[in-house]
């Protein structure tokens, strides 16, 4: 745990330091754990550093944090401020979220005109699922079902009234199911290569099972 003294340190500073004790937060890449570069931004002609890019975490759930890393490699090429990588160990429940909610084809942007954005917009202002959502006073154990009741309503009125992209098949002829699985597969990997902070090391599993699906 970092010390937030107050001790000889810049106004602005102290402030964030106060506003950090005051809310329990914790600036996870001022932990022992974190790794990489020291400062979070550096000057053009590199004349000066600092450290003022911050991943705050509440320091009851720091117990949570599998990795925290100032990136440094060639990062300064877009910007003066190096990324900050954090992964965190949250177990979350997703097939609510993957089954609940119908998908939907890709709106055709192109092909809306005023007439169905308004009917859109007048469909979803008159749903009698969202007006109840607004007037309900939702708990932490309600918002998960709102979550998934507001994505419906507003896919099904989408359904209803915008143009929808149609897949050419004629585009691809050579594209099968077997592709289709294979391209899930690939996308599943590289979510799970992503939610490691993207490791590169060569021995690393994550990234072998990565660099593997896309062969």
């Amino acid at each position: 745990m970092p010390s937030l003294t107050r001790a000889s340190r810049p106004y602005v500073i102290r402030l964030l330091m106060d506003f950090l004790n005051d809310c329990s937060l914790c600036p996870v890449n001022m932990l022992p754990l974190c790794q990489g570069a020291q400062d979070t931004f550096v000057a053009y002609g590199n004349s000066s550093s600092s450290l003022i890019d911050y991943i705050c975490m509440p320091y009851e759930h720091n117990d949570l944090i599998l990795h925290c890393k100032i990136s440094s490699d060639h990062c300064l090429n877009a910007s003066r401020h190096r990324p900050l990588l954090c992964c965190i160990d949250v177990n979350v429940i997703v097939d609510n979220f993957s089954t609940s909610v119908k998908n939907t084809d890709s709106v055709n942007w192109a092909k809306c005109r005023a007439n169905k954005m308004y009917n859109y917009q007048r469909l979803v202002e008159n749903d009698n699922a969202l007006k109840n959502i607004c007037l309900e006073n939702l708990n932490i154990c309600d918002i998960d079902n709102a979550y998934i009741s507001i994505c419906q309503s507003l896919v099904n009125q989408a359904n209803m009234t915008l143009p929808k992209k149609r897949y050419a098949s004629y585009l691809k002829p050579f594209w099968n199911e077997e592709l289709n699985t294979r391209h899930r597969d690939m996308k599943h990997v590289r979510a799970e290569w992503k939610r490691c902070c993207r490791p590169r090391d060569k021995e690393a599993p994550e990234y072998v099972r990565y660099k593997q699906s896309i062969i």
